[in-house]
C-alpha cells in the first residue's frame, strides 16, 4: 500500500516518526516552529494537528508499506 491508502491510525503513527526523524537530522525545532529540539509526548500526540497531509504524501511519496510497518496495525 501507498502512503495514499494509510488509514487514519497509520497516518498518524507516520507523522510521529516524522517528527522524530526531524529532530534525528536536527530540524525539528525550525520546521515545527519550537523553541526545543525534539518532540514532547503532546508533540506526539497531537501529530496529526501539527504535520499536515501533503507534507507526508510529499515525503513518503513512491513508499510501499505493509501493515507490519506500523505498530497499531500489528496483531498479537
Amino acid at each position: 500500500m501507498t502512503v495514499f491508502d494509510l488509514d487514519l491510525e497509520q497516518l498518524q503513527e507516520l507523522k510521529q516518526n516524522y517528527l522524530c526523524n526531524l529532530a534525528d537530522r536536527g530540524e525539528f525545532a525550525e520546521i515545527v516552529g519550537r523553541d526545543y529540539d525534539a518532540p514532547s509526548y503532546d508533540d506526539l500526540a497531537r501529530a496529526g494537528a501539527i504535520v499536515p497531509d501533503p507534507v507526508i504524501f510529499r515525503e513518503y511519496e513512491g513508499v510501499e508499506f505493509t501493515d507490519d510497518d506500523f505498530i497499531c496495525s500489528m496483531t498479537i
